[in-house]
């Protein structure tokens, strides 16, 4: 591992441990069990792995496919994680919600995941190509997540915002060098963008160390002074999730 390398990681480890840290003196890191839980899952994997590659490397990059592997699945918790924060203020939409998030990963999985491993490909390209179309299936259920929260004027906070703002930047680096890599070749990669995903992942844990600092609530709120874009007001679309939450929690008893 070369300097730049080796240099990127600690400053990811040592961001990662300020997070856990952090949330841990404050109090907070029950608020957000899954995240917290991965962030500690990639640092113990990530000193595993530098003390693999210091004693017999040439287990290096099997262990680092599969460890990332199980990185790239438990994301998949993080995700609803956010899905329940972003509706936090309405109980059952919460579950509606985490029904969505869950509904979208199956249905992702079994139109476009899952093929991918039945591609007659060398193994090699095969953990590549699972590993983007993970990628990209965050992404959209992210977008989704955003969406629904723009059409209804759902604040997402400074916390669910700032965990949605980062993982959406570490993910489209993430395909973007996957991208890189099939249109550039692996000369060009090798020499300059091997460092991509290592400088992501920094940039999102910049973000998401800005946003957990504090814990702060989840609120209703709207993204405009008082009308929202399809000429409804604040209120008339506090009402509406009101009596949808209403109705879900009915649905729910029976």
């Amino acid at each position: 591992m070369d300097i730049y390398s080796l240099s990127l990681t600690t400053l990811a480890i040592v961001l990662q441990l300020l997070l856990i840290v952090r949330a841990w003196r404050g109090g907070y890191l029950h608020h957000f069990p899954f995240f917290y839980s991965y962030l500690a899952y990639i640092v113990c994997s990530t000193l595993f792995l530098l003390a693999i590659h210091s004693v017999r490397p040439q287990l290096y990059t099997p262990l680092f496919w599969f460890l990332s592997l199980i990185a790239f699945l438990a994301e998949f918790a993080v995700i609803v994680e956010i899905s329940d924060h972003i509706f936090q203020p309405f109980p059952a939409i919460r579950r509606l919600g985490q029904l969505i998030a869950f509904a979208a990963i199956a249905v992702l999985s079994v139109v476009y995941i899952l093929p991918s491993l039945w591609q007659a490909k060398p193994p090699g390209f095969l953990i590549l190509d699972l590993a983007l179309r993970l990628a990209v299936t965050k992404i959209l259920i992210l977008g989704i997540l955003v969406v629904i929260a723009y059409r209804y004027r759902l604040l997402l906070g400074r916390n669910t915002g700032g965990l949605t703002l980062g993982f959406a930047a570490y993910l489209g680096v993430y395909i973007a060098n996957f991208a890189a890599a099939e249109t550039f070749g692996r000369a060009l990669y090798a020499g300059v963008l091997r460092l991509a995903p290592l400088l992501g992942s920094v940039l999102c844990l910049l973000v998401w160390t800005v946003a957990m600092w504090r814990l702060e609530s989840v609120q209703i709120g709207s993204r405009t002074p008082a009308i929202a874009g399809d000429g409804r007001s604040r209120k008339e679309l506090r009402s509406e999730l009101v009596r949808f939450n209403t109705l879900l929690k009915g649905l729910l008893r029976k």
